[in-house]
């Protein structure tokens, strides 16, 4: 009994670092139930998950600005704004 614990301790113990790094390429985008194919594959980074937001601000139909001398990007629709400036953790 003792050895049958060991190899289902053993096996579980091989499986953790392949189910995360394996979860890493599983990332799906979807947007109204259907998944969003994008360029850049989203990723965990450092324990966050970085998505593509240019090709989901476009798919929800909004329009994508980059302003070089702020190093923002903006997503508009209707009367909504969504800014995000490089190396600023805060969103407006």
């Amino acid at each position: 009994m003792k050895l049958y614990k060991k190899i289902i301790t053993t096996f579980l113990i091989m499986l953790i670092p392949t189910c995360s790094l394996a979860s890493n390429n599983d990332i799906k985008i979807n947007i109204d139930g259907v998944n969003l194919l994008t360029e850049i594959s989203p990723k965990i980074v450092n324990e966050r998950t970085l998505v593509p937001l240019r090709s989901i601000f476009e798919s929800l139909g909004a329009k994508v600005t980059w302003n070089q001398n702020t190093r923002t990007v903006i997503g508009s629709k209707d009367d909504k704004n969504i800014k995000l400036q490089i190396g600023n953790t805060k969103a407006n």
